[in-house]
């Protein structure tokens, strides 16, 4: 008896009621807590006009109905998973019911009820992979005979069906937040308010006063969440419109096409596939395939595996495909280049004979690398040979070029219009700087940081220092 009763407790319907029960019975024992906790709330704000530091906390506020509304709302949320947490319970119940009194029938019939089980779990997967093998084959016939303008609808239309997808998603969720009054944060973080003196005015005046400040936002909310679901539904109207007009053109479109092809075939004879090494390897690809699910299928309609025998037929075809289709590009466009040397090479003779006989000594034109040190000096030679001064000024990115006696007038009018270096007739600060310049660079050479050629190079001469002033 005992072993009995340790077998059912321990039996797998058990054990799986009480693992689903336990969560579910920890949130019906933590709700009913915190609901008695919130009533007491209410009662304290209602009777001693005390409202506790979780309400303050929640509203931000000291209102009265604020306040209230507040702690009502969370009292009939923690009533509603009490009372949703109590009908799952019932409900594990009744599956524990009912497993205990098929467990006898179910030993009896446990091969048939796990297969019918299994097939009622297997059957939506069994129909999405229908559907999306449907749809792939479906897609691969229609890249074999889509023209170009139907190409190009079809990606046209496969980015509407995504933006529609997004829209309509949009519109859903502004429904449904219509339906249970839960506005957007845009929306809902808009609360009209400013303080009022309560030392001024009664409790009735400001009560009346916060009433029309919640009035307004209220107001304001449903006003805008009207405008933002009128703007989605829209959105979604304009964007089902246009992809109806597509389909319906599209459709004609395919059936006068569909026309077209049958009249051409006709006059034509049979299809061929135009010598491109790309199309050719891409139909060839799919068409195999296709074929490939031929064969299985009247293998299978048989109830015959169809073996290696298959895929031996299916290797050796693509491989006699692909020797008919595949020529390499590169002999192609070798070919066309050797081709179009030919014809450029005839076209230059047949230019050339006729000229031959006006022409007797034909002159050949050889461009000369242009010596460009040989240029700067011969520049120096032409300023220096012509008494030229070229030389920088006071102002950034601006030369003087000119002769010596009009530099040195340009000097002169520049000096007397800005009446600059007019001490320079008494007192020269030029020997004071050269003395100094060549103390320093003396020193640097002293300490070494400089060598002796670098020092008489840097070194300044008096008789060809002078000050700049132009």
């Amino acid at each position: 008896m005992q072993d009995n009763a340790s077998a059912i407790i321990n039996s797998r319907g058990n054990q799986a009621y009480i693992l689903a029960s336990t969560t579910i019975y920890d949130d019906w024992i933590r709700n009913n807590y915190d609901l008695q906790v919130w009533e007491n709330y209410l009662k304290m704000g209602t009777d001693d006009k005390h409202w506790a530091k979780e309400v303050i906390k929640g509203t931000k506020k000291r209102d009265d109905i604020i306040n209230g509304l507040f702690v009502k709302k969370k009292i009939n949320r923690l009533t509603t998973n009490i009372t949703q947490a109590s009908a799952n319970i019932s409900n594990l119940q009744v599956q524990l019911t009912t497993y205990w009194t098929q467990t006898v029938t179910s030993a009896i019939t446990s091969t048939t009820s796990a297969t019918t089980n299994s097939n009622r779990t297997r059957e939506p997967a069994d129909r999405l992979e229908k559907a999306e093998m449907e749809e792939y084959k479906a897609l691969e016939h229609f890249e074999q005979i889509a023209s170009p303008t139907q190409w190009n609808a079809h990606l046209f239309l496969k980015s509407k069906m995504k933006q529609w997808s997004t829209k309509n998603k949009n519109y859903l969720t502004a429904t449904k937040r219509v339906e249970y009054d839960l506005p957007p944060k845009f929306i809902s973080n808009i609360d009209f308010t400013f303080k009022i003196d309560e030392s001024i005015f009664n409790k009735d005046e400001a009560q009346t006063l916060y009433n029309q400040m919640r009035q307004l936002t209220k107001d304001y909310r449903t006003q805008a969440m009207s405008l933002y679901l009128r703007s989605t539904t829209r959105e979604q109207e304009i964007l089902a419109d246009e992809l109806k007009n597509i389909i319906v053109g599209f459709t004609k479109e395919e059936e006068n096409n569909e026309i077209m092809i049958d009249d051409a075939e006709d006059d034509a004879g049979p299809r061929f596939i135009y010598n491109d090494p790309k199309t050719a390897s891409r139909r060839r690809a799919t068409e195999v395939a296709i074929l490939k699910r031929k064969i299985e299928a009247r293998f299978f309609e048989k109830k015959v595996s169809p073996g290696r025998s298959v895929e031996k037929f299916i290797a050796e075809l693509n491989i006699t495909l692909q020797n008919l289709h595949n020529t390499p590009i590169g002999s192609i466009y070798r070919k066309q280049k050797q081709q179009h040397k030919i014809i450029s090479h005839d076209n230059v003779l047949k230019t050339i004979q006729p000229s031959q006989s006006h022409i007797t000594n034909p002159t050949v034109i050889h461009k000369k690398k242009k010596n460009y040190v040989r240029l700067v000096k011969r520049l120096k030679h032409k300023i220096r040979s012509a008494s030229l001064v070229l030389q920088k000024t006071d102002k950034s990115k601006v030369f003087h070029l000119g002769t010596r006696q009009h530099y040195q007038k340009k000097s002169n009018e520049y000096m007397e219009k800005t009446e600059a270096y007019q001490c320079l007739g008494v007192n020269d600060p030029l020997p004071n700087l050269i003395e100094r310049t060549n103390k320093y660079l003396l020193d640097l050479r002293l300490a070494h940081w400089i060598t002796q050629k670098q020092y008489e190079l840097l070194c300044v001469k008096p008789s060809e220092a002078k000050l700049a002033h132009l």
